[in-house]
């Protein structure tokens, strides 16, 4: 019984913690996609620094999109790439001042867009997880 209590006590925590950062996304990254219309899917992951986390996504063909990485302030310098299905590199942010891409798709895709923390300067003692987003809008 004391199992199951603890069990449930870590997944209720758990949905918690991405509750919140889903409420981080929805209030400080959605705003930064600008004149692009959110697609509705809410792209987001808790990451420690020095890890990643990738999204595949569909992209449809005539389309103009804009893709912002977004993330806590407790990770900095967060930057993201945008590969196609076989891997190969169409877009990197690492050392751009703006953390969008705009583009344009020629044909309907599947593009994997990974958001990566770097590794703290100053190593921390406690365990740091921050919330980390790759919104994506589209225009008409």
């Amino acid at each position: 019984m004391k199992q199951v209590l603890i069990t449930l006590s870590i997944l209720f925590l758990s949905s918690l913690s991405y509750g919140q950062c889903r409420g981080f996304v929805k209030s400080n990254c959605e705003p930064l996609l600008g004149g692009y219309i959110p697609t509705g899917q809410l792209n987001y992951s808790e990451i420690n620094p020095g890890n990643k986390s990738e999204f595949m996504l569909t992209f449809y063909k005539g389309q103009d999109y804009r893709i912002i990485a977004c993330a806590d302030a407790i990770l900095p310098n967060v930057h993201f790439t945008v590969r196609d299905e076989n891997r190969r590199l169409i877009f990197d942010s690492l050392g751009e001042t703006d953390l969008a891409y705009d583009f344009k798709v020629a044909s309907t895709q599947r593009l994997i867009i990974s958001l990566i923390a770097p590794e703290l300067e100053t190593p921390s003692e406690e365990e740091i997880e921050g919330c980390v987003s790759a919104m994506v809008g589209f225009k008409y």
